[in-house]
């Protein structure tokens, strides 16, 4: 991606995020929480469907950070790995892709049943072995999400979200969509 991009559409997110905090009292209550996540990924690209079909099983973790009562960064990392053959040869292939997003997510209703809304920024790395020649490269996309998160057990939050992201990557044989829908479900605790 380039410059521009990232300065006409993260960098105004951010800000909002950043100066709107300033409008709610943060929480105190230990705003930092670790979390581990796992799901399903459907890919948006008709290509890579017909070779390692419409999605496989993601797993990864996430951090957050409450910077204000209704207002959340949050990183996470998904990893997706699957196999598949070429289409005319059947030739085993293998692709690996990691998705690191970077966001600002909105809570509804931060004491209860909490809908969350959310968008970022989605750093992807690719990996593909195949008979011909590996290939590898990182692209920069975005994401939006929304989801809805609950007390679980304790301190321990429960969530389901889903997430879509608009990333890709320029390829051998054209251009490449990396991104498409996460379905996840995630529990995360508060640690300080």
């Amino acid at each position: 991606m380039t410059k521009s991009f990232l300065n006409r559409a993260i960098m105004p997110i951010l800000m909002i995020v950043f100066l709107s905090a300033n409008c709610f009292p943060q929480d105190d209550n230990k705003p930092l929480s670790f979390g581990i996540a796992a799901g399903y990924f459907a890919s948006s690209d008709q290509d890579l469907k017909d070779l390692y079909g419409p999605g496989a099983f993601v797993y990864g973790g996430t951090i957050g950070y409450n910077i204000a009562v209704k207002w959340e960064l949050l990183a996470s990392i998904n990893f997706y790995s699957d196999e598949g053959k070429t289409t005319l040869t059947q030739e085993p292939i293998k692709l690996s892709l990691t998705h690191l997003k970077f966001g600002g997510y909105y809570h509804f209703n931060p004491a209860g049943l909490d809908p969350v809304v959310g968008l970022g920024l989605d750093v992807c790395w690719i990996n593909e072995m195949n008979p011909i020649s590996d290939f590898n490269d990182t692209s920069i996309g975005w994401f939006a999400g929304i989801g809805v998160e609950t007390i679980f057990i304790s301190d321990i939050m429960a969530a389901l979200n889903i997430t879509y992201t608009n990333t890709s990557s320029e390829g051998d044989l054209g251009e490449i969509s990396l991104g498409g829908f996460h379905f996840m479900f995630s529990l995360r605790m508060p640690i300080f």
